[in-house]
């Protein structure tokens, strides 16, 4: 299987904190619209990162920040999490 397509409705940045937020992050501060969330990994380190909370992320720049949160994350499908992609029971 390859990779899952993105929707190709509008996805905020609201939509993308609540996923982040799903799998551990924490908003840590906010200026204007742009939001910094961290998440304290298992070895120790944390992963922080920022993004707008525009009513639409370009589809660029989502990919990215997925891209980069699953570097950090390699044992979670963070894309199926945003995308809110349902995995199948294959039998």
């Amino acid at each position: 299987m390859g990779k899952q397509s993105p929707p190709r409705y509008p996805f905020s940045g609201n939509n993308f904190l609540k996923a982040a937020c799903k799998i551990g992050y924490e908003k840590i501060n906010q200026t204007g619209s742009h939001v910094k969330v961290r998440k304290y990994l298992d070895d120790g380190k944390n992963h922080t990162f920022s993004f707008p909370l525009h009513d639409e992320l370009k589809l660029g720049l989502r990919e990215s920040l997925i891209k980069e949160v699953e570097e950090y994350n390699p044992n979670i499908d963070f894309r199926s999490i945003v995308y809110g992609i349902k995995k199948r029971n294959v039998q």
